[in-house]
């Protein structure tokens, strides 16, 4: 029985991750060029600067003129990197950038060091960069230059630009070798706040590179590492990824392909919990409504295509008239599919048997966010499929029931979609305030005439009648009918 395959394929990869741990040793070496100077201060500088600070913090005394000289800077950065509570007690302004930048003058691999350790942190970091890409680019590379010298010169307007961990995360996108080869080329270390950052907006960029459809390496270790519990941009970085995901789909005007999907409901979750929801709250009430709308109305198509192979399950089980009803009755449920994202929520409404047959079908993780309600009073097996149009709401059930619609404002499906109950008594289907019901029965007539109200009472949607009959009725149709 063919089905839409939604494993997220997790496969016997090797970690991003683990390509940054095998260059720290080499990059290593390229932090310690760019910040000599700076951990070997002598025992007279640094009790002098101990002195000097407590003059600072204690008696109101200026920084400028605490820090006089280039080696006291030096000193004071050392001890900046150090010490978090000096961190707290000093913040990196504009004019403390100015008092070290003027004790530094053309040395400074001290404040690259602070910049690209700290980067987000410091007050007056688009100063800083502004100030270090201003130097790096003045220097005239016709005389010989010390390589940690040379490298930042050439990557000085990407790492000293105020989207510096963003712009070097896109080119790393585009290089050979990604962000560990361009990292090294540009003498990044592998520790610091600028080079988190830079590897949080790659697996931001690799999302917007990826194939449709497709869960790149990058990807997968996005969620396996947790990477996208971390913060990026005032969000998250899972946050980051389900928008440029979804907002791709919404971009080709198509469903959001399975792979996708899955890993969307891994990252965040179901955007169909209350609104209430510790979950929703976290992950889908800061996206924007076309986003959370997206992915709904693909789960909704995921939904109807699961409740599908339920009806050819229990058509091909009992046989007789609800096997011989089962090509027309899936032709027309597919029809609504056929309209884009025009079914915008669904909610499986499920017998334990079609509970166990639907999870049989979902891998471990996948079954952590399916989520249905439970049929009782039904006949044995029975199951339903709620649908919310664009202006109404219908209810489809297996076996022998009826094709129901509903107006907009209807308080049973609207409780249906708003609060999807834990369980749903038959009988408040079966006694709800219907704008119209039919039962499939006889074949053509009851297509026509359902059709024909779908039409006359504007749901917001209109089925295509070649894609919502087999192609016998169709004809069939034309000829005792006409068009709709």
């Amino acid at each position: 029985m063919r089905r839409t395959e939604l494993e997220l394929p997790l496969g016997e990869v090797r970690p991003i991750a683990e390509e940054r741990r095998g260059a720290m040793d080499q990059l290593g070496e390229r932090l310690r060029e760019i910040g000599s100077g700076m951990s070997s201060i002598p025992e007279g500088v640094g009790q002098e600067l101990e002195r000097r600070l407590d003059q600072v913090e204690n008696q109101g005394k200026p920084l400028s003129e605490a820090i006089d000289s280039a080696s006291m800077a030096r000193a004071f950065l050392a001890a900046y990197r150090s010490r978090p509570e000096l961190r707290s007690n000093i913040a990196f302004t504009s004019d403390v950038m100015n008092t070290l930048a003027n004790c530094l003058g053309n040395r400074t691999a001290p404040l690259v060091s602070v910049y690209l350790e700290y980067f987000d942190l410091l007050d007056a970091r688009i100063e800083l960069g502004a100030y270090l890409n201003q130097h790096y680019a003045s220097i005239d590379r016709s005389r010989p230059v010390a390589p940690a010298e040379e490298r930042l010169c050439r990557f000085s307007s990407t790492l000293f630009d105020e989207n510096g961990p963003e712009i070097f995360a896109d080119n790393a996108t585009r290089a050979e070798g990604g962000v560990a080869s361009l990292s090294q080329q540009a003498g990044l270390p592998t520790i610091g706040e600028f080079h988190d950052l830079v590897w949080r907006h790659y697996y931001v960029a690799q999302a917007r590179a990826a194939p449709m459809g497709e869960i790149t390496d990058a990807l997968r270790e996005a969620y396996q590492a947790g990477i996208h519990e971390q913060p990026l941009q005032g969000r998250l970085v899972g946050h980051l990824l389900v928008k440029v995901l979804v907002e791709r789909c919404i971009t080709e005007n198509q469903a959001i392909p399975d792979q996708w999907l899955s890993f969307l409901l891994r990252v965040a979750g179901d955007p169909r919990k209350p609104s209430t929801a510790l979950g929703f709250q976290k992950w889908w009430a800061p996206q924007q409504k076309e986003v959370v709308s997206k992915v709904k109305a693909s789960l909704a198509k995921r939904d109807l295509n699961f409740f599908l192979e339920l009806l050819e399950e229990f058509a091909s089980q009992a046989g007789g008239d609800i096997e011989r009803m089962y090509p027309a009755r899936r032709r027309f449920l597919e029809g609504f599919l056929a309209e884009g994202d025009s079914v915008q929520d669904a909610l499986l409404i499920l017998s334990e048997s079609g509970r166990a047959y639907i999870r049989k079908k979902l891998s471990a993780e996948e079954r952590k966010e399916f989520t249905c309600s439970n049929l009782r009073g039904g006949i044995e097996d029975q199951c339903s499929i709620y649908l919310e149009l664009p202006n109404g709401h219908v209810i489809e059930g297996s076996h022998q029931s009826m094709l129901r619609f509903y107006r907009s404002d209807a308080s049973f499906p609207c409780n249906l979609r708003d609060r999807r109950p834990v369980e749903v008594e038959y009988h408040n289907i079966t006694g709800s305030d219907t704008a119209f019901e039919k039962r499939h029965h006889p074949p053509v007539s009851w297509q026509f005439r359902t059709m024909q109200h779908i039409v006359e009472s504007d749901y917001g949607i209109r089925l295509n009648p070649e894609k919502a009959l087999i192609p016998s009725d169709y004809r069939k149709m034309l000829q005792d009918y006409g068009t709709v």
